[in-house]
This record gives C-alpha cells, sequence and structure tokens, in this order.
C-alpha cells in the first residue's frame, strides 16, 4: 500500500471536541490533515492505521512506550507518528530513541536461524546464548526481558503482555513477531526464582 504523507489517522481514547482539536494541531505541525477518525484502543487504531493509506497516526500526547511505537509503526508500515504539542517521529531526541529500538528490532530479525522452541534442553535458556561454552548476556533477548519487567510493573498479565510484545513488534527465537502467554509466564517463573546475572557473570553461570 503507498503512503500519503499528507494524510493521517486521528486516534482518540475519548472523543471529545478538545481531543480532536488536539489531533489536527498535531497533524498540521507536520504538514497533514486527518481524514479519519478512531475512537477507543490503541490496538483498534492500529489496526486501522493497516488498513488506510494514511502517513501519520496522530493522538494528543505521547504514550509510556512512544519510542516502541514508533520504531514499530515506521518499519512494519512505513507510518510516523504526530503529537499536539508539535513533536513526533521526525523530532531529533524522538528519533534517535526510535532509532535505538529499530536496532534491537533488526537484531531480531536476523534470528531465523535458531531453534524452533525457545527454551529447551540443550539450548541456552531466553536472555542468554552460548558463545564456547559459555553463557553470555543476548542484548536483545535482554532488552525483551526488560520490556516484559517494565510491563509486569504497570500490572499486566501474561495475556496482555505478549499481545504488547506483538503489538511493539518483537521478535521471538523463531523469526515471528508471535508471543504466547504461557512462554510469558514461564520466563516470569524464572525471572522470580533466579534472576538473571549481569554479562560479567556470564563465565561463571556456564560453570
Amino acid at each position: 500500500m503507498k503512503r500519503d504523507s499528507s494524510r493521517a489517522l486521528g486516534w482518540l481514547a475519548h472523543d471529545t471536541p478538545e481531543a480532536r482539536a488536539a489531533c489536527e494541531a498535531g497533524a498540521a505541525h507536520v504538514g497533514a490533515s486527518v481524514r479519519a477518525w478512531h475512537t477507543g484502543t490503541l490496538a483498534g487504531a492500529l489496526e486501522q492505521v493497516h488498513e488506510q493509506p494514511v502517513g501519520w497516526l496522530v493522538m494528543p500526547a505521547p504514550p509510556a512506550d512512544a519510542a516502541e511505537l514508533e520504531a514499530a509503526l515506521l518499519q512494519r508500515l512505513r507510518v510516523r507518528v504526530a503529537y499536539a504539542d508539535g513533536s513526533s517521529s521526525l523530532s531529533p531526541e524522538r528519533a534517535a530513541a526510535a532509532a535505538r529500538v529499530l536496532v534491537l528490532l533488526d537484531e531480531g530479525r536476523r534470528r531465523w536461524h535458531l531453534a524452533r522452541q525457545p527454551v529447551r534442553v540443550g539450548t541456552a535458556p531466553y536472555g542468554w546464548r552460548r558463545v564456547r561454552g559459555r553463557l553470555v548476556g543476548d542484548p536483545y533477548e535482554q532488552a525483551v526481558l526488560g520490556r516484559i519487567a517494565q510491563l509486569r510493573t504497570r500490572g499486566l498479565g501474561c495475556m496482555r503482555i505478549a499481545h504488547e510484545l506483538e503489538r511493539l513488534g518483537y521478535i521471538g527465537r523463531h523469526g515471528k513477531v508471535s508471543w504466547h502467554h504461557s512462554f510469558v509466564a514461564s520466563l516470569n517463573r524464572r525471572q522470580d526464582a533466579q534472576p538473571v546475572r549481569p554479562a560479567g557473570m556470564a563465565g561463571r553461570a556456564a560453570r
């Protein structure tokens, strides 16, 4: 689908005149106009973005996971995000944050050669990899574990966390944006029983 950078979709958690005006102002800042609206969940707005040729998703204010959202939309749909305060995924600070996330996502895309089962006997535990017989921290998977821990502190259950990981575009060991709540639960149990050691202790973990 060809994206039109002059068209935007406005997302409203609650449909009010003030929220609509804020979205329209955010679109104007990036030279676009709101051509469609979605009221409800952000997940629903993302589905609508996927189906329409808009180049921008506009919302009143950045969500807590703005960098991940901006990176995922840019990589997967070539859609950028704008906010009512005039900032957008083109702003230097926001672009730098999204770029750091994209590095992690790109690394995940190169994981097709890894074992089909995320955790099994003979493979390194999730968050680690074997290098010459020793366990060393895997930067991408450690970032995923960090995101899971953050979502847990926000009170999300395993099902919600799995959906969030998929929404943000995180890649599993099988090379797909697909997460199951039972696997998230197993990671949480392991973290609760034995927290992941820092990279400096990787060699000790393998002995």
